[in-house]
């Protein structure tokens, strides 16, 4: 399984199966039939489960404004996003093997199990099976992990590790760690702050947090606000701020809505953010440091 990314709305037009599933193969024949010969293009099966069973619509991706009407279907959207899914090859052979794959996807926790599957059919030979996640359970799980990588580096350091300067002109672990504690109660603040509706796509920052935050190559100055003392650290005090943050964090994902646009303050050089876009920047924050806090305990020999 892997991640699909849906750039833009799919406008699909075609009609309901009437006998799921023995009608399928019907249907899209009967789709075909009613289309230009020779003419290349997807087809989806979109379906979803209500109170009397499976509901299926074989659909044509549109090729123009209009199209669906003219041939008297019904239109339909695949939305865009971010989508869990799964190849399947020579599925023409292996028609039997798509509830399965449905099954294995829907384990993943972050799909969102209100949207429908999508059967995406590129050609004779190839299609995806996929469906959409669910953007809070897809930044809490990763936020929740990597907060299970960051707390148990931080507890295995003595304070005398904590406090042992790895390399010139470096933060100390227990710096890196004061670092962290300081940025992400500045993000909690925001997130849990003013808010205002969002008038574009409330993602949209999140792939240019993760390519630079997990840039290991650019160097970043960090604001002074963020900046640690430079002072002795106690293993058990930094513990337990992590602690206490990841549950607020928890907290805040679980409650608030994400799409809505921060109005505390304008991050430096990116402006207003959204509230899914400042959980997927403190995740890719403290994975960076992850990675610094590792190199730091090869040097003092902590590992």
């Amino acid at each position: 399984m892997e991640k699909y990314h849906l750039q833009n709305d799919v406008k699909v037009f075609g009609f309901q199966v009437k006998n799921f599933p023995d009608g399928v193969g019907e249907a899209f024949d009967a789709l075909i039939k009613m289309l230009p010969p020779a003419h290349t293009r997807p087809f989806y099966g979109i379906s979803e489960c209500s109170g009397e069973g499976v509901v299926y619509i074989a659909a044509a991706e549109e090729t123009f404004d209009g199209e669906g009407k003219k041939y008297g279907c019904e239109n339909y959207i695949v939305e865009k996003g971010e989508y869990i899914s799964a190849p399947l090859v020579d599925w023409t052979s292996k028609t039997h093997c798509i509830k399965d794959v449905f099954e294995e996807i829907v384990k993943d926790k972050r799909v969102d199990k209100t949207q429908p599957a999508i059967e995406v059919y590129k050609n004779m030979k190839e299609m995806i099976c996929m469906v959409k996640i669910d953007q809070r359970k897809e930044v809490q799980s990763e936020f929740d992990t990597t907060m299970e990588e960051l707390i148990p580096l931080v507890s295995s350091l003595s304070n005398e590790q904590l406090n042992t300067i790895p390399f010139q002109d470096s933060w100390t672990a227990g710096q890196v760690a004061q670092h962290l504690i300081k940025a992400n109660a500045g993000f909690l603040q925001l997130i849990n702050g003013p808010v205002k509706e969002t008038e574009r796509a409330p993602d949209a920052m999140v792939e240019t947090f993760r390519t630079e935050l997990t840039d290991y190559n650019l160097k970043r100055t960090s604001p002074e606000a963020v900046r640690p003392e430079n002072k002795i650290y106690i293993a058990e005090e930094l513990l337990q701020a992590l602690e206490a943050i990841k549950a607020s964090i928890d907290k805040a994902l679980q409650a608030l809505d994400l799409t809505k646009t921060c109005a505390v303050f304008e991050l430096p050089v990116y402006g207003f953010i959204t509230r899914l876009e400042g959980a997927w920047f403190v995740t890719y924050h403290m994975q960076r440091h992850i990675q610094q806090l590792t190199k730091i305990m090869q040097k003092i020999g902590a590992e």
